[in-house]
């Protein structure tokens, strides 16, 4: 997994900063397109690590170095135009909005389940930031609420597969989930404030 992510460095052009971290690992990559300011379809590549994602334009053997978030300050919300980009979503960092485009709509389907799951598992590796978004429990369905995609519209297998994961681990540590039991109930009740 590490040779992985050395050999996009290897191939990325234009990079602030490096792409190897110690506890980084590859999930998965694929073809996307970024919708530009003036909805012009810009054929990009996107990578998805277990902390953080990276856009980039491909020429050649070479990567230019578009756009890089860390999972815990990425927010994902719903296209803000679905009549024009049905298969689409949004990526918003403190710096920046990204709305990505797919060719089809099971991809748009998979890269937000993925996006999903990376997110929950990053925020288990920095609980804080975690805990700022649900102090009571963070399961994948409640974390689909909070971020605005509308479950609905999502197929029967994604929902299931969320749905499953209910009793997924909560951030807080189970020899305090018996003193904060009777907290609990009264803070998810409470909205809970995604993104800014």
């Amino acid at each position: 997994n590490l040779n992985t992510i050395m050999q996009i460095e290897m191939r990325l052009v234009g990079q602030p900063q490096s792409l190897v971290a110690p506890s980084r690992r590859f999930v998965r990559k694929g073809t996307v397109q970024k919708v530009s300011t003036k909805g012009q379809l810009l054929p990009r590549k996107l990578f998805l690590f277990n902390d953080s994602f990276l856009l980039v334009q491909k020429k050649g053997k070479k990567y230019n170095w578009k756009a890089f978030g860390l999972l815990c300050y990425t927010w994902l919300k719903p296209s803000p135009d679905v009549e024009r980009f049905p298969n689409s979503f949004q990526l918003v960092t403190p710096h920046q909005t990204l709305l990505i485009n797919t060719r089809l709509l099971d991809e748009m389907e998979f890269w937000i389940l993925d996006f999903t799951n990376a997110m929950i598992n990053a925020f288990q590796i920095v609980p804080t930031i975690g805990e700022k978004r649900d102090q009571a429990k963070f399961s994948k369905t409640k974390f689909l609420k909070t971020i605005e995609i509308d479950r609905v519209e999502l197929p029967d297998y994604i929902l299931r597969e969320l749905d499953d994961s209910e009793s997924a681990p909560s951030l807080q540590s189970s020899s305090s989930s018996s003193s904060s039991s009777s907290s609990s109930s009264s803070s998810s009740s409470s909205s809970i404030e995604v993104a800014p």
